[in-house]
């Protein structure tokens, strides 16, 4: 064998080489199902996935943390729906009270019906949802109201701003809502007991106005809450859209062509044979006639 014939033995380590590394990726690629594992396997493909990855993550974020929003003000939002329909009673039980033919004794009666609807407004006003108190504000970790209806919460709320900037409330100010034992809702239907206790017909006559202005407020919270219940809809649809697109473009990016992988890991396979077969030939080539 001619002394040029010692490059061979260069240009074939090379090739086994080249061909080993490639069948490890290929490899690699198939046990992923990924084309682009590391920055190596294509660099502008890497760069981009970390972006979309991140984009990813925020979006399902906010898919996350609006369907949480969304549990709880579709709870709250019944607390409220049942806070209107005991207001509804207590406007009849006014009613009745205020009739000239009710009895002491039946106004009494109907003071302990209102008590029932006091304890009931109070406890939707108390409402708790995951660790922490809707309606008082800012102040989320004390209840708002005591049993009396003292409103000890704050005048403020708390908000939450998604990625597409829409925000929703929280927690709102459960006074401007409720009222307290000495004015709104709650002052009204405590007046409204004491009136009803003491057969004073004029003054339960004198709470209707009270009861219907504590309804259209509670009402009016309802409302304000299922416009943000349709905004955390909006935010939950659009997210999933954004996600599906992503994950698409991702697939595009990155996925491997498995049937074309496979065979392509085959015809690598074959060559790294080849090759090994070819020098383990040259290998069996006496050294003296390398050197000669």
């Amino acid at each position: 064998m001619p002394i040029s014939d010692l490059s061979m033995y260069d240009s074939l380590s090379y090739s086994l080489d080249s061909v080993l590394n490639a069948l490890q990726q290929t490899e690699t690629q198939l046990g992923t199902g990924k084309r682009v594992n590391s920055p190596s396997d294509d660099p502008v493909a890497y760069g981009t996935s970390v972006v979309l990855n991140a984009q990813l993550s925020a979006a399902n974020n906010d898919v996350n943390l609006a369907q949480a929003i969304q549990g709880k003000l579709t709870t709250v939002s019944g607390q409220l729906s049942s806070a209107s329909t005991a207001i509804e009673t207590a406007i009849q039980v006014a009613t009745q009270g205020a009739d000239a033919s009710t009895s002491a004794t039946e106004m009494q009666t109907l003071a302990q019906q209102i008590g029932g609807v006091l304890d009931s407004v109070i406890s939707a006003a108390d409402t708790k949802y995951d660790g922490a108190y809707v309606f008082g504000g800012n102040q989320t970790l004390t209840a708002p109201y005591s049993a009396s209806g003292a409103y000890s919460g704050s005048s403020g709320s708390n908000t939450f701003t998604f990625m597409d900037g829409s925000r929703v409330h929280l927690t709102y100010d459960g006074q401007a809502i409720f009222g307290d034992s000495n004015s709104g809702l709650i002052g009204t239907l405590t007046a409204l007991q004491k009136a009803l206790n003491a057969g004073d017909q004029s003054a339960v006559s004198a709470t209707l106005s009270g009861l219907q202005t504590g309804l259209q407020q509670v009402a009016l919270a309802n409302a304000a809450m299922g416009a943000d219940l349709q905004t955390v809809s909006s935010v939950i649809s659009n997210q999933n859209t954004n996600v599906t697109n992503i994950q698409a473009t991702l697939s595009n990016i990155v996925d491997l062509d498995v049937a074309q992988a496979t065979s392509q890991e085959q015809a690598q396979s074959l060559q790294e044979q080849a090759l090994t077969s070819f020098a383990a030939g040259l290998q069996r080539v006496p050294l003296v006639d390398i050197i000669a």
